[in-house]
């Protein structure tokens, strides 16, 4: 029996009768992989499941302090690219495709966080990023953590990180939460060999985003659990906007609607994997 065969087997996954999964669920086991995707290569379209475990810090006028914990469970879409470099002659980009970029992350809830992400310009099955904050007016880089991310080779990938609270962040900002630290933790599997979202034969999709998806927050302070879901990249929910419909995925697909009230309209964002 193949290892690929084991993989799918040990996920006890009935594409057949799947439901569709909403927030309480998006941590269930993802369907298996396509058969019509090349595992052996890192670079195409990828979905993923993680959980995020945070912890915020937060101090009142009075300087007492209180610790709210944060656990983020989702689902997203990414990319692993091929580098591109622009020609000026031709004035067109070249792809090489023995040079695979990271997993595109940007939506994950606490990305723009984690400091300045340092990664290897060449790898191959796996990578490790390394994030870290400099601070202009010491002169100092300090590192706020780290990311390692392996890529089976059978199409699924698992991948691990661990964050301390960016420096800028935190400055004793009175009655508001402030980020400490998290833990991201997450698998996935390739649905599609194409590096892109919108200009991908595979989907059928209204969507142009190298990274996104939902979450379910669940925030506790003080033995009080408050529970939310929300749609990525978070700037799809700007100001005067509210989700409709809740977002949901139905095997490898996605759907979520947005309605403006600025705008009078409805956006839906919608991935179906032909």
């Amino acid at each position: 029996m193949s290892a690929k065969l084991l993989c799918v087997t040990s996920l006890v996954f009935n594409t057949a009768s799947a439901d569709p999964i909403y927030a309480e669920d998006f941590d269930a086991a993802l369907p298996p992989v396509p058969d019509t995707v090349d595992g052996t290569s890192v670079i195409g379209t990828w979905l993923l499941t993680f959980t995020d475990l945070a912890t915020y810090e937060a101090t009142d006028t009075d300087g007492n302090k209180s610790v709210a914990l944060v656990k983020a469970v989702g689902r997203v879409y990414s990319l692993v690219q091929p580098k591109a470099t622009y020609d000026v002659e031709s004035q067109e980009y070249i792809y090489d495709y023995s040079r695979p970029q990271p997993l595109r992350l940007s939506c994950l809830p606490f990305d723009d966080e984690d400091g300045t992400p340092d990664t290897p310009d060449t790898w191959e099955n796996s990578y490790e990023s390394h994030n870290s904050y400099y601070n202009p007016s010491t002169g100092v880089e300090k590192p706020t953590g780290t990311l390692s991310v392996t890529f089976n080779g059978d199409g699924t990938v698992q991948g691990e990180g661990s964050y301390t609270q960016h420096p800028a962040g935190f400055s004793g900002r009175f009655l508001r939460d402030n980020l400490i630290s998290h833990t991201l933790t997450f698998s996935g599997i390739k649905i599609s060999d194409t590096p892109s979202i919108a200009d991908n034969d595979d989907f059928d999709t209204t969507i142009n985003a190298p990274c996104f998806g939902a979450i379910q927050l669940k925030k506790k302070r003080q033995n009080i659990t408050a529970t939310s879901t929300e749609i990525l990249p978070s700037y799809w929910l700007e100001s005067n906007k509210q989700t409709l419909t809740p977002p949901y995925f139905d095997n490898y697909d996605f759907y979520a609607e947005v309605f403006s009230a600025k705008e009078g309209r409805t956006y839906i964002h919608r991935l179906t994997l032909k």
